[in-house]
């Protein structure tokens, strides 16, 4: 394997000279760099990542914990994260959790690869039913207490998402704000009749948007049309719940869906059933995920914001590594008007 040596050697300049060349390109004079730098082609140097990590006690890695590989937003949020990782020259190392135990085990995989900060996202481990949620519930707050003592004896930047933690920077949801503004709008725009597709679970985020929903439409003296359908938050479960509303025979003018996997479900039973959206029905979702623009028609919907998320988590963790003081963020949500609404 080819050496900084050897390519010194051949080049016939120092190492120093080399290494300046391959981290401060500019502070060598323009002919000998173009010399040299086409010797390292020629040799098809390598330069050691991991001596250099060793040598400035970093890595330039950052761990990223989270616990659904199949929830979208979450992966907008890393898709964030590695944008502002990439421009800084970082690299991201991350891993999927389905339990407590699991979670234990690739933080303490993370801290054994020298990573230079971590951040947690969401730690929902399963959210199907209420029992699923309970146990979720108790799940995560180990987690989080375990993950709470370990960092207290480690100098290690970190950063959770929603959950706070003693010591741990935080960004976080308002996910009140997500339904209030999903409300205004369907509201604002004359729609009266409107139902709510929400999750089993009916707590925590569920809970919050449910109330906003009831909230809005009794502020409107709108209680004769205030109708929730549960059901288990996918898009099977939306389907679902459409079809039940079909079925009523009191069709709503809108549905207001708490996520967009249920407003997928909803729009594709709608079509089953033989109802143009938004001709004959509007539905609205909440998140914004990418695939939210894919459906059709396009989803109108309220965004999370998951992906700029991501980028400030990545941006809040470099500070840290900076020795930075950094605030915590709550995110901005706004209406992301497409075409599956209609006054």
């Amino acid at each position: 394997m080819t050496t900084l040596e050897d390519v010194a050697k051949r080049a016939n300049v120092s190492t120093m000279t080399v290494s300046r060349i391959l981290n401060n390109p500019q502070s060598v004079k323009p002919a000998t760099r173009e010399r040299v730098q086409k010797i390292i082609e020629e040799m098809n140097y390598r330069p050691n990542l991991l001596a250099k990590s060793l040598a400035r006690g970093s890595s330039r890695t950052i761990g990223v914990i989270y616990s659904s590989i199949y929830n979208q937003a979450y992966l907008d949020m890393i898709m964030g994260i590695n944008e502002v990782a990439y421009a800084n020259d970082y690299c991201i190392m991350s891993t999927n959790v389905d339990n407590y135990q699991n979670a234990v085990k690739s933080f303490e995989m993370l801290i054994a690869n020298q990573i230079d900060g971590v951040i947690v996202l969401p730690m929902e481990m399963s959210m199907s039913t209420r029992e699923d949620f309970n146990a979720s519930i108790a799940e995560m707050g180990d987690f989080y207490h375990y993950l709470e003592k370990v960092m207290k004896d480690l100098k290690l930047p970190a950063l959770t998402v929603s959950q706070r933690c003693e010591g741990m920077a935080n960004i976080s949801f308002d996910f009140v704000r997500l339904a209030e503004i999903t409300m205004d709008y369907l509201l604002g725009i004359g729609k009266r009749s409107i139902a709510m597709i929400s999750s089993v679970v009916q707590d925590g985020l569920w809970l919050e948007k449910e109330r906003v929903y009831e909230r809005r439409m009794r502020e409107m003296g709108l209680e004769q049309f205030i109708r929730i359908e549960r059901r288990p938050a996918t898009v099977q479960g939306g389907h679902a719940a459409m079809d039940s509303l079909c079925r009523s025979g009191a069709l709503p003018d809108a549905v207001y869906c708490a996520n967009d996997y249920f407003a997928i479900g909803a729009i594709q039973s709608a079509w089953s059933n033989g109802l143009r959206v938004p001709d004959e029905i509007s539905v609205i979702g909440n998140d914004d995920v990418q695939f939210s623009e894919m459906t059709f028609p396009k989803l109108t919907t309220a965004s999370l914001n998951s992906r700029l998320a991501g980028k400030r988590a990545m941006e809040m963790i470099l500070r840290r590594i900076r020795g930075e003081q950094v605030e915590d963020a709550v995110m901005e949500h706004f209406m992301v008007i497409r075409d599956s609404v209609r006054a």
